[in-house]
């Protein structure tokens, strides 16, 4: 794999973490302040699969 692809597939992998990681830390404290729904967390891979594929359409915009 090319450095510039690399590159592309890193940033979308820290995207898609970041993104994840502070939604499901945000909303842990929601279900403990507010009484939230309960969300398992068993979502949260596909939640980081699918912020991983839309980060990888949008970084690479940045390049153009």
């Amino acid at each position: 794999m090319d450095e510039f692809r690399r590159r592309i597939v890193s940033e979308a992998i820290l995207w898609s973490g970041g993104i994840v990681g502070f939604a499901t830390f945000g909303y842990g404290f929601l279900e403990g302040s507010i009484d939230a729904p309960y969300i398992s967390m068993i979502w949260v891979l596909p939640a980081l699969i699918s912020t991983y594929g839309v980060a990888s359409y949008i970084v690479p915009l940045r390049f153009k």
